[in-house]
């Protein structure tokens, strides 16, 4: 009864930046132990895990990072201590928002690290973003994001020779790129053109790997204007179109080669199935 339920739905990821990386990683590495993964498309937000450029202070602050995770071993998260720190980091977020002068000097250092425009930036606009943006991510978030810099790939997090043949049977991390051909489903790729944290080369990299293994599953969206955060904390009505549209045009019915891997495997209970975005 469960796969009846699965199987009479169409279930489309979207996701943006680390979440968009996890999605590709959980695709092939579902593909590559023969599972099911069971999406039917994906779009994807300015995705990670390939960094062919990094914003200017990647080369100066990884090492001094580094170093501080090696000194302090037992700190396992970067995030605030507390949530009154978390909460007087949010005020004065606030109080610099009130402040004209302050805020564009904000949005104008938002806007160089992370890219988008200096008169409408997300940091400037979306007043509540302080609240909501201060949650922490584990140091192995930071360690794998290093090695895939330092590296010049898209791979599996590398835990040494020994660990690695245990994870992965290899001595080496998984080198994602070498396995897109595993990819079955169609997969919309969004860049935009001021998003200075995952740059447009680096999605064209994601894009031009799947094209040449898959040219039909591959598609590529630009929004000129949009920095990295602009995707999630200040959407514009046109990016939200497109997404909208594409799941619209999945929804209806698709192309053959864009139909799930359900249906190509037999396994689809018969009729047009409801769609479920994420």
């Amino acid at each position: 009864r469960q796969m009846f339920i699965i199987d009479r739905f169409k279930i489309h990821a979207v996701s943006h930046s680390m979440g968009a990386m996890a999605c590709l990683m959980y695709i092939i590495y579902s593909r590559l132990k023969y599972r099911r993964h069971y999406l039917s498309s994906a779009v994807l937000l300015s995705p990670a895990g390939y960094h062919k450029t990094a914003p200017f202070f990647t080369a100066i602050l990884g090492p001094v990072f580094n170093f501080l995770l090696w000194l302090f071993p037992r700190i396992q998260s970067i995030r605030f201590p507390s949530e009154f720190y978390r909460l007087l980091i949010a005020k004065l977020m606030e109080d610099v928002n009130r402040n004209y002068s302050l805020r564009n000097l904000v949005s104008y250092a938002s806007s160089k690290l992370v890219g988008g425009n200096v008169k409408d930036n997300a940091f400037v606009k979306v007043h509540n973003i302080a609240y909501n943006i201060f949650a922490g991510t584990s140091v192995n978030v930071y360690h794998h994001f290093w090695q895939i810099w330092r590296a010049q790939k898209f791979q599996a997090f590398d835990y040494g020779k020994r660990k690695n043949l245990e994870k992965y049977g290899t001595p080496h991390p998984i080198n994602f790129f070498s396995h897109y051909n595993k990819i079955d489903i169609p997969i919309y790729f969004i860049m935009g053109l001021q998003d200075t944290l995952i740059q447009p080369q680096s999605v064209l990299a994601h894009y031009e790997t799947l094209h040449r293994v898959h040219p039909k599953l591959a598609h590529l969206k630009s929004f000129p204007k949009m920095g990295h955060i602009d995707f999630t904390f200040w959407a514009k009505q046109g990016l939200l179109n497109y997404i909208f549209d594409v799941l619209g045009k999945k929804a209806a019915n698709g192309h053959p080669e864009d139909q799930p891997e359900s249906t190509r495997f037999g396994s689809r209970v018969g009729g047009r199935e409801p769609t479920h975005a994420f």
